[in-house]
């Protein structure tokens, strides 16, 4: 008798035991693909009417130190005269609540009187530790990187996504500022 009620409190708890977690998927979102260069690129050229070329350069500027940890050691290029920023930064990547390296992309901006352009492109994951270099490489990659789970594969594309339209979605909201600067006091 005790054997047939462990068996059944077994088979009533397993479901959720192996119940996958909500949201988690093995498949990856569909990803902005460059039809040119074949990379995932986010672009895009946004109006900001009434804003001069050097207005929208420090506001660039300074949306890069507060979304960089380390804006100095991210920016590579300035170059004011020609509107352009360049920067390389890295997204933090975690699976199962663990760090798993960064995904590393590169940054630029164009700014010209009344709009602005933003490139996003070259995401590659690299995780390199001292036994093992972990990297999966870039994201535009259509298969799981050997040796790599589906669902990490397909987790690292997905966050990656969704913090890449954050950060848009902020440096939108950067560039469009208006009204006094906050050191204007």
């Amino acid at each position: 008798m005790k054997y047939i009620l462990f068996a059944l409190a077994l088979l009533t708890t397993a479901p959720s035991v192996y119940a996958q977690k909500a949201g988690t998927t093995e498949t990856a979102p569909a990803l902005p693909i460059d039809p040119n260069t074949h990379l995932m690129t986010y672009t895009a050229v946004v109006e900001v009417p009434g804003a001069t070329k050097d207005e929208l350069y420090a506001r660039a500027l300074e949306w890069m130190a507060k979304t960089y940890q380390s804006a100095n050691d991210v920016v590579q290029l300035k170059d004011k005269a020609a509107g352009e920023i360049i920067a390389k930064g890295g997204i933090p990547f975690f699976f199962k609540h663990q760090p798993c390296g960064y995904v590393v992309h590169t940054q630029t901006l164009f700014v010209k009187d009344g709009r602005y352009k933003f490139v996003m492109t070259d995401f590659k994951h690299v995780n390199v530790l001292p036994v093992r270099d972990w990297s999966m490489g870039p994201l535009e990659q259509p298969t799981t990187p050997k040796g790599f789970l589906k669902r990490a594969w397909a987790e690292v594309q997905s966050t990656t996504d969704e913090k890449a339209k954050a950060m848009i979605a902020s440096l939108e909201q950067a560039m469009q500022a208006k009204g006094k600067a906050a050191s204007d006091f």
